[in-house]
Formats: structure tokens, C-alpha cells, sequence
């Protein structure tokens, strides 16, 4: 690390860092030209004007908003053990809090795997990004990544009671891939794992789009076994893999295209349904999180790290002089990293009591005791997940916006709405994998049910019918897809492929809608993966409504009551009412499930689509202030003929957004209709 430029002020810092009085001015400015003066000689001046330019006024303006409101600032630490934050304060119109977290892993009696969980500081409604403080070196060489591998490693199992205890029972893999104990000399073999009680790792990674990994099959399954692997012809990943497997002390390896014949549908569906235990059981699980194919390998060098850095002195409580360095703000993309966007690894994630992660910017450990990394950057976890999974989905802070629920301590219901809030993101080489890659998670969370309870393609029978609520906020350009092939009813989030989704809150809302009945038929041995057939039965209001065209845009809809326009008209126009109902005007703000073919027709000009004038649908009424959007559904191979009556499919829901809506509803009649 190069040496540090401060000015004079900086350099007489006094970092104390057992004082907690953080109203104590350290570090003034008297004006933003100051500060701004000070950027190229010195580097906490620097930081603090990237810090400055980073923030947005929550009204939309510009990063003048800050330079312009704050007056004097001012530096100062206070203890959130067992991490020293650096708090930097704007005084102004709107006051403005800052954090910046400090290394102390040097210091005496701090264990350098200690947990640190700490979050963003939001004042005068403004949420500022965490800025991560820990040292770390610039390049990682092969030989520092196996060595602080191996210390993560060493020291969990050494010093943690939590990952001690957690057992490690259940189904053990049908095969594995067994190491030589040379390291010089690496041979590897497959072996059925039969009477198997060691412990063994497992990897996770991406197979690639066009070049695949060392596949096993029938006809190689006698080679693999009796003659072994060449571990160097192994595509590099694998291989890094199995090296690294070696000086963690581990003999034993499970990668799913070695250990699962690839030509059995079979043997494929028995493992996939096995997989939570897989990862549950593994003794680590290792995250080749950087690479978008498995020949990228664990041990890529990143000598393009860089950052700006500020190192200063402290002097703890017994007086003692030590260092402690921040960092201006680094957009750390963990969520870019190609594993994260792939749907198989989320339970491979979620499923593992130790997790080591070699991202595309940092490598980081995760056990039930501690998260850990190497640039400071900290992650919380989303409440209640720990409860449940030996990995929870971690957040860069508590103000955490892209969230479906914000509960401090949510129950199950959005504990799941948070699975599948970051899955429905995530990508699949085949589209028909998107309910078997979540098998192992929904496997998982059925422990935690009632043994009556019903797994119903991606829902639950016990939070129906709140959880039929799903949405998405797609535009008619970012139009979400369904695939051409049957994979779930409508009614399931599943049938469809989007960029993220919420669900709609019900709260202290009246429901409507009772359940009569609800079934699902499953492929194979699996009844947590593919899905045939499925239907729900729904006792609730139910009224006709229309979607009519905004009369600002020709992108969306509105949810009409009724509408009456009989008139030919230009298509541009906006829509004219030619009665005096009440009821013929907008009563709801509709999201549509998929801009197909029933909602849109031929744009003019530089829209090749526009939505219909207006679209007849059916409003089922869920709750207060909430209706699914139906319309009759045409005959198919999928509509049992045991069903009588008409069937309906889901085309969206419809939120209240007029005074109308329950007098709306006044004249509708409750009827009993099947979903599929």
C-alpha cells in the first residue's frame, strides 16, 4: 500500500477509539471549497468529497444538493463493537451522517475473524452508503488466496462453539469424488459414498453457456470409478477445486457434473431432490462466485484492485498507538458476480453451514458464527433468514430498499417472499429447471410447517391466499415472458419469467377469497420440482371490470368499473365516456402479469405495440383493497375433465386507487371459480 497524503488538519487527527461523545467537533470545514482545495494532496479530504458526490437528494437532485446544504463537518469514532466507525457529520439545512468503518483487527484482543454486522446511518432522510474501512492487499497471488482460505478454515473450526454444534445429519450424496492425499502428484477417483462417514466439500459454480464441464455418464461411470479422473484435464475450476480441498485437509469433493450421471433423468431427478441435504451435509461448501463458466478457475489474480485509502493513526484505550484505515465508497458488485445470477445456486448458497466465496472483487467467509471479508464491506443478514437457513440472503444495509418486506423480524411467509424475491432474478440455461432448482429450499422450509401443509408450485397452502398476491412493475417494454412449454399454473409466480417480485401486503385488510380446494401434480419422485398440472379453487366476489388505455399513456392500463364506448374512433384518442355511470371511470391501478396478444394490438409510428383501447376481464376480490384479474381460460391438455364449470387463468391484480371501490363491489355476487 502506497504511503498516505494528508494535510495538516488530518494529520493531527486524535482517533480515540474507546471516546463514544460523538458530538465532539474533530475535523471542520468551512465551506465546501475547502474540501474540495484539499482533494488532490490529501487523501481523507479525497474520500470525504467522493463520499459527498456519491449522495442524492432524496427529491431527485443532483449531488449539489449536499455541497450546497452542508456547512461544517466534522470527523469523530465511536464503538459499535466489535467494529470502530469513523462518523463524519454535515451540518446544514438538512443534517447528514456519514459512517465509515475502521480496521481494528490488529489491535490486541480482537480476533481477526470477528463477526461485524453494521449497517448505513439514515438521517434527514437521507441514506448514505456504508463505506468499508479493513486494509487488504491490492493483488491476490494463488499462494494468499489458499492461505487465508486456510485460516478462515482453520479458525472457525478451532474457535467456534455455534458451527460446532450445528449437526450435519441425512442423506449422504450417491457418489463422490475422492482426492489423493499427494499433493505433488493430485489423482482423484469416484466412489459411491454407500457407507460413506468422513466429511467431505462441495462446489458450487456456473457450468457455462458453451463449453461444459467433464460430464459423467453411463458410459464412463466404470472408467471414473475404477481408473480414476485426470485431474488435469478437469476444466480449471474443478481443478482449483480439488486442489484447494487438499490443503484444507478435505479428501473428498461433491461436484453435481461428476457425481450425477448427466444422461439418467433418473438419477438426476433422485439427486436434485436431494439436494438441500447435499449442501446441508457438506463440511464447506466452495463458491466460484467470479466466473461465468467452470474454466475459469478459483484462483484468478485481480491485480486491478484499486482504491483510494487513508491511513491514520489511533490510540486505543491503553494509550497505545496503532493504525486504522478507510476507503472512500467502492461499488462492491456481489450481486454481479455470475453465480449470483444464476437460479441452481441460490439454495447451494443458502443451504451451506460454511461458505467460502471467490467473488470477481474479493473472496469472503460465511459459517453460522461469522461473515467475513476482505475489504471491511458489511453485509447484514435479512432478519429472521439465520432462523431458517444455515446461510441467510445478506443485504449491503438496513435501509435495504429492494425488499418485499420490511418487517424488523418477518414470519415465514416473508422469510419465502425474500427466497424468492432474489430467485425469480436469477437466470436458467433451461427454462423448465425454474421449480427443480428451488427444490432443495422449499424441501428445507417444509421442516418448519405444519406436516399438513401443501407445497404448491412455488406457494404454500397455509399463506394462501395472501401469497397468491404476487406482482411485478414491468413496463410494456420490459415485458416479463412465458414459456412456450407448460411449468405451472397461472396462478404461480413460476409460470413466468420477470426481472424481481413483491408481493402485495394485505396488513390489516379484510380477506374475501376462501380456499376450497388446490392441487398440484409433480413429475417423477420430486414434490417439490416439476410440475404437470395444477389447480386452485377459490370461493370469492367476482364482477366483470374492463382494462382501459391511461389517457396519458399508451403504455398502461386503469382499472374501470365499466366502460361504454361504442363509437369508432381514432386509436389515439383518449377514451370517452358515453354514460353518466359512476362507476365508469378508473376504480383501480392494474399489473398485468404479461403484455401478450389479449392486451396489446399494432402501435403507430415509432411503436410497434401500443395497449388496447380496452380489454374485458373478470375481477376476483381477495381482499379490501385487492382483486386478482381473471380471464376464461381456453381448453388445453392441462384442464382435467374431472373440473366441472368454466376454468379461469390469472392475467394480473388490480390495487383500489378510488373511494368507488367498495361500493363497486356492493352488487357482486360470491361464486366458487377454478384456477389453472
Amino acid at each position: 500500500m502506497s504511503a498516505t497524503m494528508l494535510c495538516q488538519k488530518c494529520e493531527e487527527l486524535r482517533i480515540e477509539l474507546w471516546h463514544q461523545d460523538i458530538s465532539r467537533e474533530v475535523r471542520t470545514y468551512s465551506n465546501p471549497a475547502e474540501a474540495k482545495s484539499l482533494k488532490s494532496s490529501c487523501d481523507l479530504c479525497h474520500i470525504v468529497c467522493e463520499i459527498l458526490e456519491e449522495i442524492d437528494d432524496p427529491n431527485g437532485d443532483t449531488a449539489s444538493y449536499c455541497k450546497e446544504k452542508w456547512g461544517h463537518l466534522f470527523v469523530d469514532v465511536f464503538e459499535r463493537s466489535p467494529v470502530r466507525m469513523f462518523q463524519v457529520t454535515v451540518n446544514g439545512e438538512h443534517n447528514l451522517v456519514l459512517r465509515i468503518k475502521v480496521d481494528v483487527s490488529n489491535l490486541p484482543g480482537y480476533f481477526q475473524g470477528s463477526p461485524c454486522w453494521v449497517g448505513d446511518y439514515a438521517f434527514g432522510g437521507i441514506c448514505v452508503p456504508a463505506v468499508p474501512g479493513r486494509n487488504f492487499e491490492r493483488t491476490l497471488s494463488r499462494e494468499h488466496m489458499i492461505s487465508l482460505a486456510k485460516l478462515w478454515y482453520e479458525s472457525c473450526a478451532a474457535c467456534h462453539e455455534e458451527c460446532q454444534k450445528f449437526g450435519r445429519d441425512g442423506l449422504k450424496p450417491k457418489r463422490l469424488v475422492e482426492l489423493g492425499s499427494d499433493v505433488e502428484h493430485p489423482s482423484a477417483r469416484l466412489i459411491t459414498s454407500q457407507n460413506f462417514t468422513g466429511e467431505y466439500a462441495a462446489l458450487s459454480y456456473c457450468w457455462g453457456q458453451q463449453s461444459r464441464p467433464t460430464l459423467l455418464k453411463q458410459h464412463n461411470l466404470s472408467s471414473f470409478s475404477n481408473y480414476g479422473l485426470s485431474i488435469a484435464q478437469l476444466p480449471s475450476t474443478i481443478r482449483d477445486a480439488c486442489e484447494l480441498c487438499l490443503a484444507l485437509g478435505i479428501h473428498y469433493l461433491w461436484v453435481d457434473s461428476l457425481c450425477i450421471l448427466q444422461d439418467s433423468e433418473r438419477d438426476w431427478s433422485e439427486e436434485s431432490a436431494h439436494m438441500s441435504s447435499i449442501y446441508a451435509g457438506a463440511e464447506l461448501t466452495i463458491k466460484a462466485a467470479a466466473g461465468a463458466d467452470c474454466h475459469y478457475g478459483l484462483f484468478v489474480e485481480r491485480s486491478w484492485r484499486s482504491m483510494s485509502a487513508a491511513q491514520l493513526k489511533c490510540i486505543d484505550i491503553h494509550e497505545i498507538a496503532h493504525e486504522c484505515f478507510i476507503r472512500g465508497p467502492q461499488n462492491l458488485p456481489e450481486r454481479d458476480d455470475p453465480i449470483n445470477k444464476r437460479g441452481w445456486t441460490l439454495q447451494e448458497t443458502l443451504l451451506s453451514p460454511k461458505l467460502l466465496t471467490f467473488g470477481n472483487y474479493e473472496m469472503s467467509w460465511e459459517c453460522r458464527s461469522l461473515y467475513w471479508n476482505e475489504s471491511g464491506n458489511m453485509l447484514r443478514p435479512i432478519p429472521g433468514m439465520s432462523d431458517i437457513f444455515p446461510q441467510p440472503i445478506r443485504v449491503r444495509n438496513i435501509f435495504e430498499s429492494e425488499k418485499p418486506f420490511d418487517d424488523e423480524r418477518p414470519d415465514l411467509f416473508g422469510i419465502w417472499a425474500q427466497v424468492i424475491f432474489d430467485y425469480s432474478r436469477r437466470q436458467f440455461s433451461d427454462r423448465h429447471d425454474k421449480l427443480p432448482a428451488l427444490s432443495g429450499l422449499a424441501n428445507w422450509c417444509s421442516k418448519y410447517l405444519s406436516k399438513q401443509d401443501v407445497y404448491l408450485a412455488g406457494l404454500w397452502k397455509s399463506q394462501l391466499p395472501a401469497s397468491l398476491l404476487w406482482l411485478h412493475d414491468l413496463s410494456m417494454h420490459e415485458n416479463a415472458t412465458r414459456p412456450t412449454e407448460y411449468r405451472a399454473p397461472s396462478w404461480s409466480w413460476a409460470s413466468f419469467d420477470c426481472g424481481s417480485l413483491v408481493w402485495y401486503r394485505l396488513g390489516g385488510e379484510n380477506t374475501f377469497a376462501r380456499i376450497i380446494d388446490c392441487m398440484t401434480t409433480y413429475f417423477g419422485l420430486d414434490p417439490y420440482g416439476k410440475v404437470l398440472d395444477g389447480y386452485i379453487k377459490i370461493s370469492a366476489p367476482l364482477k366483470q371490470g374492463w382494462l382501459v388505455r391511461n389517457r396519458l399513456t399508451i403504455e398502461r392500463f386503469d382499472f374501470w368499473g365499466n366502460y361504454y364506448d361504442e363509437e369508432p374512433r381514432d386509436p389515439d384518442s383518449a377514451p370517452r365516456s358515453k354514460s353518466s355511470d359512476p362507476f365508469e371511470t378508473v376504480l383501480g391501478y392494474p399489473w398485468p402479469d404479461l403484455y401478450d396478444e389479449t392486451l396489446l394490438q399494432p402501435g403507430n409510428g415509432r411503436n410497434k405495440f401500443e395497449v388496447r383501447n380496452a380489454v374485458k376481464v373478470h375481477c376476483l376480490r381477495i381482499s379490501s383493497g385487492c382483486g386478482m384479474l381473471l380471464q376464461p381460460r381456453s381448453a388445453s391438455s392441462h384442464q382435467a375433465a374431472d373440473i366441472p364449470g368454466l376454468e379461469w387463468r390469472r392475467i394480473g391484480l388490480v390495487r383500489h386507487d378510488s373511494e368507488l371501490w367498495p361500493a363497486w363491489w356492493e352488487d357482486a355476487q360470491e361464486q366458487q371459480v377454478t384456477i389453472r
